[in-house]
């Protein structure tokens, strides 16, 4: 690989359409567990995971080596795409980010989530 390309840490949430809960594994644990498949040593701790009780819902944060940030998201996409099919998982992408680390990811997220209750108030009769 060359070196240009550096860690990228990628943030999804994800809505399952497809939820397994009675089966013997979610459609949330199928989804970590083929991302497992793309981590290593480097990447420690991820991929990472939080999957809604319904199994509705998940959130996955996993790692991608790429040039730069739209390419990082581009791969991301990528690896998504191919650990659903592997993991028979319907979704609907509800949100995908990159970011250098964690802490810029949780950042990101909060200032999506304050836009998001601004609107609610704002909205609300």
């Amino acid at each position: 690989m060359s070196r240009f390309h550096q860690l990228w840490v990628v943030d999804a949430e994800l809505e399952i359409r497809n939820p397994a809960p009675h089966e013997e594994s979610s459609c949330g644990a199928r989804i970590f567990e083929a991302l497992v498949a793309y981590a290593s040593e480097e990447s420690a701790p991820y991929p990472a995971q939080v999957v809604r009780e319904d199994d509705c819902w998940a959130e996955v944060t996993f790692p991608v080596w790429a040039p730069s940030r739209f390419a990082a998201l581009a791969a991301g996409a990528t690896v998504l795409a191919e650990v659903c099919e592997r993991a028979r998982t319907e979704t609907a992408v509800v949100r995908l980010a990159v970011g250098e680390s964690a802490a810029e990811l949780h950042g990101y997220r909060s200032r999506m989530h304050d836009q998001e209750a601004r609107a609610d108030t704002e909205t609300a009769p």
